[in-house]
């Protein structure tokens, strides 16, 4: 059944629950325990990203935190392509909440924000399991010139 999100722009005060959004997410990877526990605090935000980072959250009719996205601006060096396209950094929704509209909400709002800035593009470094996600919104994979060191789920979407 799908759920009507409000989605704003992130504040400090909704740190904690974009952290525990993260949090269940992370969890319901399909990784080794030990390894969902040793990387954990690596996926978490702080108050220093928002300096740097644009961060949006979904927000139920419960006023609860279900959904986040955190976009960056692309890093010249590293791109893959002839145009810097923005970055989904970080794209998590409660696994109790999935399958609910929440993630397409999302990526409808982040493809509005990257027509507004300018952007011709999103990229992402997907995790395995979020990677049939994100080609169904119409993202394609990247050619990658060297798997063993560049991130194997890379993907793109011209907007």
């Amino acid at each position: 059944m799908k759920l009507s999100v409000h989605i704003k722009t992130a504040e400090l005060t909704d740190l904690d629950d974009i952290n525990c959004v993260i949090e269940a997410a992370v969890k319901g990877w399909d990784l080794p325990e030990r390894v969902k526990r040793l990387s954990l605090s690596s996926y978490h935000y702080s108050e220093y990203d928002f300096n740097s980072m644009e961060l949006m959250v979904a927000i139920d009719h419960h006023l609860k935190v279900v959904g986040v996205v955190a976009l960056e601006q692309t890093d010249i060096n590293t791109c893959l392509t002839d145009f810097p396209p923005l970055t989904i950094h970080g794209f998590y929704v409660h696994p109790d909440y999935q399958s609910r509209g929440i993630g397409k909400a999302l990526f409808n709002t982040i493809e509005k924000v990257a027509k507004q800035l300018q952007y011709k593009g999103l990229i992402v470094k997907a995790h395995t399991s979020a990677t049939e996600f994100f080609i169904s919104q119409g993202m394609k994979s990247l050619e990658i010139e060297n798997s063993q060191t560049d991130y194997p789920n890379q993907l793109i979407k011209i907007i």
